[in-house]
């Protein structure tokens, strides 16, 4: 179980990343910015030099910086403008939040923007960029692209943070798959993968690399089939209804089973009391449900009770906490006797 301390400081830094979402100021693709000419270059030397910085959060920058330069849609600067604010004093510019755990978090959701990207990408986009290929300053940033995928590359095989290598390689593989480098986005998913196999075959793996891993099929397990699992409506607590899907295709229903099932596989080797195992698991009993599994998803909800000791559907959804924060595995009727501003 988490401390309050700890408890405070991952509510802390989902805030500021919902704020940052809300703002834009992560993977925005606004259109507000106009088609930026060829960069050049200056962001890519600054962050590479930038030795104050962790190989995990340059990489991330780094593959930041290469997606806007493939887009040429201008985010390149606003990439530098937050790149240069939060690096030149982290822990004040993001004020209370962990850094360290902060990236972790926002690693994930790059690679989460990036697959949701690519699927959305249409094939008629092809046509479009092939002609944009000829344009100088597209070439400029091609080839600017190509330094930052390559550098950020580098920085990941010098990180030890395997959790973070995880996201990021899927990030990558991404990246390189829409600018059209195949074998690139090839090496990288096997990357990736050769790092799920060994969490899978480790005897002792480590509760972080796991979380990530069933994170990652989760996403995987979603571009085959676009199941969306409720956690909750903000201001709301409790059972949330759920849209069944019309006529899902069996293939893909199974696809997507056998991933999500790995990613249990995995997690199950974690304590009966970690928060990732027993949300996999409830998150399995909606899918099941959303897919019409009635009782394989019974099979999973009986396998959630025995891991939390309580008996009662109310623990599928969480119930409110502090402040407004969901409060999981909590039995029916909880109420936190926090007060805001106490923690």
């Amino acid at each position: 179980m988490m401390s309050s301390k700890e408890s405070s400081i991952k509510r802390k830094r989902q805030v500021a990343i919902a704020i940052m979402f809300a703002s834009g100021s992560l993977f925005s693709t606004s259109d507000v910015i106009a088609k930026q000419p060829a960069a050049d270059g200056s962001t890519l030397q600054y962050l590479v030099s930038n030795t104050a910085l962790s190989n995990e959060v340059r990489a991330y920058y780094l593959l930041r910086l290469a997606d806007s330069y493939i887009e040429g849609d201008g985010r390149a600067r606003s990439v530098s403008l937050e790149m240069k604010a939060g690096t030149r004093n982290p822990l004040q510019y993001f004020g209370f939040v962990d850094m360290e755990g902060f990236y972790e978090d926002v690693s994930y959701s790059y690679a989460k923007y990036l697959l949701t990207q690519s699927l959305a990408k249409k094939t008629s986009d092809k046509a479009e960029s092939n002609s944009l290929a000829n344009d100088e300053a597209a070439a400029s940033n091609m080839a600017l692209a190509d330094d930052a995928i390559q550098a950020a590359l580098k920085e990941l095989k010098q990180s030890s943070n395997e959790p973070r290598k995880l996201n990021l390689y899927f990030a990558a593989s991404k990246i390189l798959q829409k600018k059209g480098d195949l074998a690139g986005s090839k090496r990288c998913e096997d990357a990736f993968n050769d790092m799920i196999r060994d969490a899978e075959s480790s005897d002792k793996p480590k509760p972080e690399l796991v979380a990530a891993a069933n994170a990652i099929f989760g996403l995987l397990a979603k571009a085959i089939l676009p199941v969306q699992i409720p956690t909750f409506v903000a201001g709301s607590f409790g059972e949330q209804p759920l849209a069944p899907l019309a006529s899902p295709p069996a293939e893909a229903i199974l696809d997507s089973e056998a991933l999500l099932l790995r990613g249990l596989k995995l997690v199950d080797r974690l304590p009966s009391s970690d928060h990732n195992r027993r949300k996999a698991h409830r998150d399995m009993v909606l899918w099941y449900r959303q897919v019409g599994m009635m009782p394989q998803a019974e099979e999973q909800k009986l396998i959630l009770f025995s891991l939390v000791g309580i008996e009662n559907d109310s623990i599928l959804y969480p119930q409110s906490g502090a402040c407004g924060h969901p409060a999981w595995w909590m039995k029916p009727g909880y109420r936190s006797d926090m007060n805001c501003g106490m923690g």
